[in-house]
Parts: structure tokens; sequence; C-alpha cells
């Protein structure tokens, strides 16, 4: 019983560790981010083939949120990770810093302090 805890807890950190760069590679479109998502998903992939014993007695037999919360996590991750590598434009600021120039440029306002 101790050895499937561990797997389930390990899983759960690799499977967070996943979606966190994957939600990062998806934001910040880094490359950087990108490939170390891919390198947690590969991880929780293999500990989910190699173990999937564990995980499918858990969600089956005794409803444990541990393996549910892990396949959540990696399944999530990747999604992030499609949508990192299909969506092509990086965040881009132009619009914002644009009409933060064109406020700070512009020609003051009269302004009636009794009104």
């Amino acid at each position: 019983m101790g050895g499937g805890l561990f797997v389930y807890l390990f899983g759960i950190i690799l499977a967070t560790a996943g979606l966190l760069f994957g939600i990062l590679a998806y934001n910040r479109k880094d490359p950087v981010f990108f490939w170390l998502a891919v390198s947690f998903d590969v991880l929780v992939t293999i500990g989910l083939v190699l173990n999937v014993q564990y995980y499918f007695y858990a969600l089956t037999h005794s409803a444990d949120a541990f393996g549910l919360i892990a396949i959540g996590a990696w399944i999530i991750s990747i999604v992030f990770l499609v949508l990192s590598k299909v969506n092509k434009k990086p965040n881009d600021d132009n619009v914002t810093d644009a009409f933060l120039d064109e406020i700070i440029n512009a020609d003051d306002e009269k302004w009636d302090a009794e009104s």
C-alpha cells in the first residue's frame, strides 16, 4: 500500500509540474517551458503506463482522488502543450503600449474644478 501511495504522490507532483510548465509554455511562448513540460509529461506517461494497474484500481474500485487528479493534470497539461504550438502568435503587448503612449502624449484637457 505504501508503494501505491508513493506512485500516486510522485505522479501528482510530476503531473503538476507538467501542468505548470504547460501553462507557462502556452502563455509565454518560450521553448524552454515547452520542453520542460514535454519532459514532465513523458515521465508521467511512463509512470502511468508502468503503473496502470494502480491507477485503474484507484479509479474503479476505491474511487481515490489521487489517481483522478494525476490523470486530469496530465491531460490538461497535454492540452496546454497542444494549444501552445497551435497558436503561433506570441503574446503581444504592443496594443497596450500604443494605447498608453496615446494617453500619455495626448493634449491636456481643460479641467473645471467646480463641475
